[in-house]
């Protein structure tokens, strides 16, 4: 059954009011992981509990600090929505306003711009 993302805050993604089933939406997600992939080293690891964890290899940090960074946010972001320290209202703002909904990442992405202009 199609949903529509701006619906329903836990969708896989949308393209304004386009509405997707939930195998387009993974197929989307796939071809933007591979993508991912490719660009930036994302590795896949299947865990001894038979979970997946995908992760940016590690050699890639030093090309790509700004991503580490990222990263880095998200997971603290994430970290305290998990604790219980904000509530899903507040981490849903923060997704939404990134970069913008931090600081000093915004900041470092604004002054290490020059990576990309060489």
């Amino acid at each position: 059954m199609p949903t529509r993302a701006k619906d329903k805050v836990t969708s896989f993604g949308y393209l304004g009011s386009t509405y997707f089933s939930q195998e387009e939406h993974c197929i989307n997600i796939m071809h933007a992981l591979f993508s991912i992939e490719d660009s930036f080293d994302l590795r896949i690891h299947k865990k001894e509990n038979g979970t997946y964890a995908l992760y940016i290899d590690p050699g890639t940090e030093e090309a790509y600090p700004n991503l580490y960074a990222m990263f880095a946010s998200w997971e603290q972001e994430y970290r305290k929505f998990k604790n219980g320290e904000i509530t899903e209202k507040e981490y849903l703002h923060w997704k939404k306003q990134f970069p913008d909904s931090d600081p000093d990442l915004k900041e470092l992405i604004k002054n290490a711009d020059t990576h990309f202009k060489k």
